[in-house]
């Protein structure tokens, strides 16, 4: 008989007849027959790694709603956006540059404050 047959009938024999697949995870675990995945390589995807400034979440949440044109006041969250980015980035926050971003698409977008929207607009209605 193989190792891991002897290791698996007596971890059988250990756990009580009413036991569950969770007990047995549970007991390997006690007895570290396996471990965890602390020496594999982090997981790019992993949302747990990633904590941005509040600074940062900021400006992305006000370049996200500067970018919504039929928001009514949205050309008040495109400075926003940009300056919390400005700060962030000048502050080294992870990925500060995505508010600076949002706050240029939303200047592009929003007719109220963009010039080349309203360039755009004065061609149309030939003035």
């Amino acid at each position: 008989m193989s190792n891991i047959q002897e290791e698996l009938q007596k971890l059988a024999q250990d756990l009580p007849s009413e036991a569950t697949w969770d007990d047995v995870v549970r007991k390997i675990h006690q007895e570290n027959k396996i471990t965890s995945n602390q020496n594999l390589p982090t997981d790019k995807h992993n949302t747990t790694l990633y904590n941005p400034a509040n600074i940062t979440v900021i400006g992305v949440i006000s370049g996200i709603l500067g970018t919504l044109p039929f928001i009514p006041g949205a050309m008040l969250w495109v400075p926003l956006a940009i300056v919390c980015g400005a700060y962030g980035a000048l502050n080294k926050a992870e990925k500060a540059w995505t508010a600076i971003i949002l706050g240029l698409v939303g200047w592009v977008v929003s007719p109220t404050i963009s010039p080349f929207a309203i360039n755009f607009a004065l061609k149309g209605i030939g003035a």
